[in-house]
């Protein structure tokens, strides 16, 4: 599962591998229209973007967080 390979890449360092992967996730996610797994992987890309310093793209992938999370109530995400 792409997801879980980008979290193990990410939390070891591998970031441009990570962010890979979790792009896979969400394309995979959206394929199987998961609105939510796709919101998880989003958010952890947004975090490694914000980590690695690409801040302006991750404020940008926060906000589409926010607006799935509020069309599909995933309000727990927020949290």
């Amino acid at each position: 599962q792409y997801a879980n390979l980008a979290l193990y890449l990410h939390e070891n360092g591998k970031y441009e591998e990570a962010k890979k992967m979790y792009k896979k996730a969400i394309g995979t996610a959206r394929e199987i229209n998961n609105s939510y797994k796709e919101t998880v992987s989003l958010n952890n890309l947004a975090n490694l973007l914000s980590e690695t310093g690409k801040e302006k793209e991750a404020i940008k992938m926060y906000e589409k967080i926010i607006y799935i999370s509020n069309k599909y109530n995933f309000l727990d995400m927020l949290e």
